[in-house]
């Protein structure tokens, strides 16, 4: 990723120094977060700390595929090259005012994860969705699950205020947006979430379970198979533990009382839980 930083963004790095030390972004879409905690992670490791970045921009991720809340542990430069997650965790839409309270809890138990690593610092890369009532509600249930020690916040005027005034003002970065921001169209974002997912689904295996061993849940409620229609193509989360995804699968079809799915990994075994998504991935 080619970054053009602003000066006061090492005013930020500063203050992230100390070790433990975690960070949130906010602001709304097309404000330059991601740039910023790219930088950010840079600069951190560069002064010879190890960084954990959590990737809760389930939309435009760039750890892991689309539709996935993700985290990765950085030691060195090196590790920037691979967008590849240490763990995952699938939430199965695109916007996320559709499944805040899963989105929520899949930020909790990667959030959990990386706080393990007691020394590393934490950068939290989030969504644009700030507006309303659900944007407050979203953005102040990610503050309140982790409780950062900084909220970086990215705005152009004080369209993130309404949220701000429920946080520690001492713990508030704000941040005027880089004019270097460009604004991405709608067909943009779709393309390079086609890309993402065409990265993702390559070496692809056909694997079957039996529906006897698994459960199949959509929207947070475990369904039978006579009860839920599933599209083929419908992207899945291949859970082994509630809230951990070692990998996504491509619905096939259901038969015999099994249901075949299409995937990047080699083995299905331990797989217990298959979370329903909202999208289809359909290679062009």
């Amino acid at each position: 990723m080619s970054i053009i930083s602003e000066a006061s963004w090492l005013t930020i790095v500063e203050k992230l120094l100390s070790p433990g030390t975690t960070a949130l972004l906010l602001g709304a879409s097309d404000s330059g977060k991601t740039t910023l905690s790219w930088f950010l992670t840079e600069s951190l490791l560069k002064a010879g700390k190890d960084v954990c970045l959590l990737d809760a921009d389930i939309g435009q991720s760039t750890i892991g595929p689309p539709a996935t809340v993700s985290l990765k542990f950085y030691h060195n430069q090196d590790d920037l090259k691979s967008s590849s997650p240490d763990y995952m965790s699938f939430v199965g839409v695109f916007n996320p005012s559709k499944r805040i309270p899963q989105i929520l809890r899949s930020i909790k138990v990667l959030f959990d994860i990386a706080r393990k690593r007691a020394s590393m610092q934490v950068i939290v890369d989030t969504t644009g969705l700030i507006s309303g009532e659900i944007g407050f509600h979203l953005k102040t249930g990610k503050i309140k699950l982790i409780r950062p020690d900084y909220v970086i916040a990215l705005q152009r005027d004080r369209e993130l205020e309404h949220i701000l005034s429920a946080i520690d003002e001492h713990r508030i970065i704000r941040v005027p947006v880089s004019p270097h921001v460009k604004e991405r169209t709608r067909q943009y974002r779709i393309n390079y979430r086609n890309r993402r997912f065409k990265e993702y689904f390559q070496g692809l295996h056909i694997h079957c379970l039996s529906l006897n061993e698994i459960s199949l849940i959509y929207k947070d409620r475990i369904y039978k198979p006579s009860e839920i229609f599933i599209k083929e193509n419908t992207v899945l989360g291949l859970n082994r533990e509630e809230d951990i995804t070692p990998g996504l699968g491509l619905f096939e079809r259901i038969d015999s009382g099994r249901i075949f799915i299409t995937t990047p990994l080699e083995t299905l075994k331990g797989i217990n839980r298959i979370i329903v998504g909202e999208i289809q991935y359909i290679e062009d």
